[in-house]
């Protein structure tokens, strides 16, 4: 079911611009419960009295579990025997990857992801990290450097991000709601970004003429192979919500990865044909 997104960090942007309106959309905030099982009772086993006709044998013993197989290879024969091992009875790898977030599909409140280091000061989604590293190795390999300028973002340091856009557009002579458009087409919502949730990559320039660049076309040649999308390709505003991002990239698995490539389609459009 999809959720109206939450701007509750928004209206503390637009009042500390001097705005006396905010957009006309409202919270529904997520509870995500926990809940506990009752421990168990031990009790004494009963007492024999009768004398066993064969003798006593010892009690079993538990199995001693199999060390985990060391994954080796290349980068790409790793990032496939990673997701081999990953992948449910559907035959897709890492599922639970596969969920829209933007300003319509925010993330439920509080979320944090357990994070893993990707580079000094960069984190990722624990579970992706390992493909993330070994698509960054295999770039190199080719002579490729990815250097990761964005990854994870705390909601702060995303309210930061977006009130400072928003500002400057206030302050050029924009409406407050054009302010805000124009600040949501290249910063997401906090709340409602991808970098937000941990799944998303910016590599070596925030700029479009990233496009240009060797690092580009190997990326759209081979980032499927470890579980990427390009998230925002060019022309593509109306269906995403966001301006061309040829830095921009997504983690969705090797599997649904490979599949949006090949069908041309934003993960917008694929989401809502297939997976939905």
């Amino acid at each position: 079911m999809r959720k109206i997104i939450n701007i509750a960090l928004i209206t503390a942007i637009m009042l500390t611009a001097g705005c006396n309106q905010t957009p006309q959309e409202t919270l529904t905030p997520i509870t995500l419960g926990v809940t506990t099982a009752d421990n168990a009772q031990l009790t004494e086993p009963p007492s024999v009295t009768e004398t066993p006709t064969k003798p006593p044998t010892e009690p079993p013993t538990e199995p001693t579990p199999e060390p985990p197989t060391e994954i080796t290879g290349t980068p790409l024969q790793q990032a496939r025997a990673l997701a081999a091992r990953d992948t449910d009875s559907d035959g897709v790898d890492n599922s639970w990857a596969l969920w829209l977030v933007n300003r319509r599909n925010p993330l439920p409140e509080g979320y944090v992801p357990e994070l893993s280091p990707i580079a000094p000061s960069y984190d990722l989604d624990s579970r992706i990290a390992p493909y993330a590293l070994l698509m960054m190795e295999a770039a190199r390999n080719d002579g490729i450097t990815l250097a990761v300028i964005w990854a994870y973002r705390d909601l702060p340091l995303q309210e930061s991000n977006f009130r400072r856009q928003y500002n400057e557009y206030v302050n050029a002579g924009y409406t407050r709601e054009r302010a805000f458009d124009l600040t949501a087409y290249g910063i997401s919502i906090p709340g409602a970004s991808e970098h937000n949730a941990g799944l998303a990559i910016d590599f070596n320039h925030i700029d479009e003429s990233f496009d240009q660049h060797a690092a580009f076309r190997w990326l759209q040649d081979n980032a499927h192979e470890y579980g990427f999308i390009m998230r925002y390709p060019k022309d593509t505003i109306f269906i995403t919500g966001i301006i061309y991002e040829p830095w921009h990239w997504r983690y969705l698995g090797v599997d649904m990865a490979t599949r949006v490539k090949d069908s041309g389609l934003t993960f917008n459009e694929f989401y809502a044909i297939h997976i939905k």
